[in-house]
């Protein structure tokens, strides 16, 4: 909008230059001058009162005709040149003028290489901008935010990840969603070799935010990269959970889930009727109530004494102790393996993963207790002691 309102502008002065030197009042038609017949009779004048003598009456007169012409000419040669001028000034201002516009508002990119280069040269620029900022201004969180965000839009991930960890160190509180960001970036910026970081990453963005949509999705991802197959069936059938899941999304995850053999739909909470559910209170013994940190990852599990695949299992944050939750055949790994169909004698199995992960590991806090069957009662699991070598 500016830039055609400046167009307009400027071709109107052009008007008004090529036009001025016509519709002036031309001085030289003003001024008075003095015809053949009125020269005639003041020479005649001159001549009788003895100012002029007779003989030089002729020459005289060819004299003031010869001036007043050469007067004429040149008056007439200078308005000329002053036309041209203008003119000239015209046309050199209004080219000289459209480019000055135009490199300030319009885009000579968009001529010549297309709009999309335009666009990308205008992104990096722009980006190139940022950089420049950060290095003047390191402790500008929201300026290296940004940063991250402009470069992962380019494709540029190694860059992004430098910036997203930047923010998170400079970040006074934990932040799910760019701790989640932070992760996205690291793995796209080498998808083929996933490392231990990112999944550290992402244990901490569930931690702080279970039903975080990133976390669920690339927690899912690692999982199965891990080898936990049923982790990242929970974290995915939580993720098809959450409202808002772009459809895209959500058909991407149900593949997924029906590639690993998974129920494609949501894990729906547990039905009003206690058939097939198993209340469980989870406590703490107090010499271990100092070893648990605020956001671990906390398991609670049933199976067969028998071992196999737990029968019903859930993930959740181990904050403040007591825990209570209940187990139901919607939580179940396997379908028609679940609470509703065990036999023979059970154990509930608490554990606080430090690690974040589902398969046990030496350090964790853990606690069972063993059970006839699954009746919608209740059940009470004390945390009493860490894992060792093996198993619990």
């Amino acid at each position: 909008m500016g830039f055609a309102i400046a167009a307009v502008i400027l071709v109107l002065v052009a008007l008004a230059m090529l036009s001025f030197p016509w519709w002036r009042p031309d001085r030289q038609r003003m001024t008075p001058t003095l015809s053949g017949e009125d020269l005639a009779a003041e020479l005649g004048e001159d001549v009788a009162t003895g100012m002029l003598a007779e003989e030089d009456l002729e020459p005289a007169s060819r004299d003031l005709e010869a001036t007043a012409d050469a007067g004429d000419g040149g008056r007439e040669r200078r308005g000329m040149r002053r036309r041209w001028s203008w003119a000239l000034l015209a046309l050199l201002l209004v080219p000289a003028a459209a480019a000055v516009l135009y490199w300030h508002f319009g885009s000579w990119r968009i001529a010549f290489e297309g709009e999309q280069a335009a666009t990308l040269h205008h992104a990096q620029s722009m980006l190139a901008e940022l950089r420049t900022h950060q290095r003047r201004h390191p402790d500008d969180l929201q300026g290296w935010v940004n940063l991250g965000q402009g470069a992962e839009a380019l494709g540029r991930y190694t860059l992004a990840a430098k910036a997203f960890g930047k923010a998170v160190a400079l970040k006074p509180q934990p932040d799910a969603g760019l701790l989640g960001q932070w992760g996205e970036a690291q793995l796209l910026a080498d998808p083929r070799a996933p490392t231990s970081q990112e999944r550290r990453i992402f244990h901490r963005v569930l931690k702080l935010d279970p039903d975080n949509p990133r976390g669920l999705w690339y927690g899912g991802l690692l999982a199965l990269n891990a080898g936990h197959r049923q982790e990242a069936v929970q974290d995915w059938q939580r993720l098809l959970r959450q409202k808002g899941v772009p459809s895209q999304v959500a058909d991407l995850v149900r593949r997924h889930l029906t590639m690993l053999g998974a129920s494609a739909t949501a894990a729906q909470p547990a039905a009003a009727s206690t058939a097939g559910q198993l209340a469980v209170t989870v406590k703490i013994a107090p010499t271990l109530a100092g070893h648990v940190n605020s956001g671990e990852t906390l398991y609670v599990f049933v199976r067969s004494v028998s071992g196999g695949p737990p029968l019903a299992v859930r993930r959740l944050n181990a904050s403040q102790f007591p825990v209570r939750v209940t187990l139901s055949d919607a939580d179940a790994m396997m379908q028609g393996r679940n609470l509703s169909s065990a036999s023979g004698p059970l154990v509930v199995v608490a554990r606080v993963a430090q690690s974040g992960d589902a398969a046990p590991h030496p350090g964790d806090l853990v606690g069972r207790r063993r059970i006839q069957s699954v009746d919608g009662h209740g059940v009470s699991v004390t945390i009493s002691r860490r894992v060792g070598g093996d198993s619990p």
